[in-house]
């Protein structure tokens, strides 16, 4: 394949290079323009990385990186490269945006992602996603997940978590900068009457520490979906 590689790293060190153990950024837009067209693409890469593939030795593409808004006063990036064409046969050519710490700041965030639909009398998963937006590592913390009070926990992928009356914590360490992981808790739908056609079932999660976090509204997440069934009443 021939094309670019555009990728945004925290250069922790300053010293424009993507050196080991340097971790991808993902708060942040590639953006890139083809032969001076005035068509703008703008690319959010939660990875940090995106990839453009392209056979044509004769287009010319301006890249850019722009930090998000959210986070505009806490990293800085110059980098940028105008008039790049593509070198045919030689693969995926890779294009740096160092990006660089201005403010230290604290900043966890959680996500519920369902896995499938709950179905009535059957299983049903959700992934806790959390991750650390900031760029300090964050020493420990605790995720709290409150389940549906007709959902009953049957496994939770991760260990060392501890039940409680609506749910269970979990008390997570040394969560790096941007450094994402991932809980899967499985959870028993009932059987119809017990539960009805298109009745919510909602789950919620919060992570801690809250402190001097810059994000807070990233702090809990909350996921409703509506029970399914091949049901003839």
């Amino acid at each position: 394949c021939s094309g670019m590689r555009l990728q945004a790293f925290l250069d922790s060190n300053v010293n424009g290079v993507k050196d080991a153990g340097e971790q991808n950024f993902p708060l942040g837009q590639f953006h890139y323009e083809i032969n001076n067209d005035g068509a703008i693409h703008n690319i959010t890469s939660p990875a940090g990385v995106y990839n453009i593939y392209d056979t044509n030795q004769n287009n010319s593409y301006d890249l850019t990186y722009t930090i998000d808004s959210a986070y505009a006063t806490m990293f800085s990036t110059t980098a940028s490269y105008q008039n790049v064409n593509i070198v045919s046969g030689a693969g995926l050519t890779t294009y740096n945006f160092p990006v660089n710490i201005l403010q230290n700041y604290l900043d966890v965030a959680t996500y519920i992602v369902p896995i499938n639909q709950p179905r009535a009398g059957f299983n049903y998963t959700n992934k806790i996603v959390y991750a650390n937006l900031g760029n300090q590592t964050i020493p420990s913390g605790t995720i709290t997940f409150v389940n549906d009070p007709n959902l009953t926990i049957g496994n939770i992928s991760q260990t060392g978590t501890t039940p409680t009356t609506t749910g269970f914590t979990y008390n997570y360490s040394s969560l790096l900068p941007f450094e994402v992981r991932y809980i899967d808790v499985t959870m028993a739908v009932p059987n119809i009457p017990n539960v009805a056609i298109a009745q919510l079932l909602t789950n919620t999660v919060n992570i801690d520490p809250t402190t001097n976090d810059v994000q807070v509204l990233n702090n809990q997440n909350a996921l409703s979906q509506p029970v399914i069934a091949a049901y003839d009443p």
